[in-house]
């Protein structure tokens, strides 16, 4: 009903696309200042991505995905239309994708050379800036270890403690601090070397999807941390510098009877631009800002509890916890199923309980199940009815029971639990 209801603004917005916004490559054209990285000064675009890029494409290839997905449940001779341009438009794209980003000459995680170029000019010269864009657009490069490097080289060039940097330090329009007035205006700041937590979303996501949890967790941890200790309480901010502030960026700390009636926003400000925390770069833009919000959450239940849905693959289960959690127990609501999942640590073992409950007499479904340590998922097939899994790790394997029945004997080789 959804695919048949919001068909006509699907097509129009392909056919659109195609029609005024792509070019001879199938990738989608763009003004300089057209993408997230928006700020413009006197002199124009502090950050001009023109007119592809990286980040751009990976949405406008996922958009023709979703697309012909949904066309072909509408159905129809229009429906199916859709679904061969939009499919046709796609593997073009993918394919000049490959040609046009792909920085083959590179090969050096540890280079200030980008692997995935982030923007491709009018006259065909891939720009040289390594950004965080790249890791929006890792799905669309085929191999694991292409994937790792890209995620390996933005982590080394761009990762922080308290978040992925908008610009590599090396390069010469990177600047640390957002509002460092008179030296610069703080736009031309805005995405050349500052943090914007919403970023980190991503970079999280792909760390734990390559298995590094304490090092996506040390981030995360310092999130929580401002949550709930910082003049941001109970949110997380816009920005934050991509290190401490020192020397003359330090400005007078004002007494505490200056703070009345001054909102929170000004107190950010005021408090981090005295560097009062030697150790903790500025918070900086808006005290609340929405998508650091959601990102954070979105990670917490889609990679660290683990549970997401995915498009011809299904429904996957797979807990990415670092080992200082200890034990954790949360919930989750997906598909009309109620899920309760546990991890009970005890003597360095781990044991996985969980339990699912139909609440909206859900259809039956597949889900796979995987953790760390684990060399093949678990495949749980859910009916409606209350069922207990217990998966726990063994000297000789995993066990597995399901209803207080065993059915992977303990302990068991790895071929006995395949499937």
């Amino acid at each position: 009903a959804f695919a048949r209801r919001i068909f006509p603004n699907i097509d129009a917005a392909i056919r659109g696309t195609l029609r005024y916004r792509t070019d001879a490559s199938s990738m989608l054209t763009h003004g300089a200042a057209d993408t997230w990285m928006d700020a413009v000064g006197p002199q124009g675009p502090y950050s001009p991505r023109a007119d592809r890029a990286v980040d751009i494409q990976a949405l406008w290839i996922d958009a023709l995905t979703a697309a012909s997905n949904l066309a072909k449940l509408k159905r129809g001779a229009q429906a199916d239309e859709l679904v061969n341009i939009s499919n046709m438009t796609r593997d073009r794209a993918i394919e000049s994708f490959q040609l046009l980003f792909r920085n083959t000459t590179a090969s050096d995680v540890d280079s200030t050379t980008p692997l995935l170029y982030d923007a491709v000019r009018p006259d065909g010269s891939p720009s040289s800036q390594l950004r965080p864009n790249m890791l929006f657009a890792t799905h669309i490069v085929p191999g694991t270890k292409t994937k790792q490097d890209i995620t390996q080289q933005a982590t080394k060039r761009l990762g922080t403690p308290w978040g992925i940097s908008s610009l590599d330090s090396s390069d010469p329009k990177y600047l640390a601090y957002h509002k460092a007035e008179p030296l610069y205006e703080q736009d031309a700041s805005y995405h050349n070397g500052i943090v914007w937590l919403w970023n980190s979303g991503i970079w999280i996501e792909m760390l734990l999807r390559h298995g590094l949890i304490d090092q996506a967790w040390e981030v995360t941890r310092n999130y929580v941390d401002i949550m709930l200790d910082n003049i941001t309480l109970g949110t997380l901010p816009e920005l934050i510098d991509s290190k401490p502030r020192e020397g003359i960026f330090v400005t007078t700390y004002p007494d505490a009877e200056n703070f009345v009636g001054i909102s929170r926003l000004d107190q950010m400000s005021l408090r981090n631009e005295a560097g009062v925390a030697d150790s903790i770069p500025a918070l900086s833009g808006t005290w609340s800002q929405a998508w650091s919000l959601s990102e954070l959450i979105r990670n917490i239940a889609e990679d660290y509890v683990g549970l997401r849905y995915e498009i011809g693959s299904g429904f996957e289960l797979k807990p990415q916890i670092p080992d200082s959690w200890g034990s954790v127990m949360a919930t989750r609501t997906f598909a009309g199923y109620t899920l309760e999942l546990r991890r009970v640590v005890s003597k360095g073992n781990w044991t996985w309980l969980l339990r699912f409950e139909g609440t909206d007499t859900p259809s039956p479904i597949s889900l796979r199940f995987m953790v760390p340590g684990m060399e093949h998922p678990v495949m749980l097939e859910l009916n409606g009815s209350e069922q207990r899994f217990e998966i726990r790790e063994t000297r000789g394997g995993m066990a597995i029971i399901l209803n207080n029945e065993v059915i992977v004997p303990d302990p068991a080789p790895p071929s006995a639990w395949k499937e």
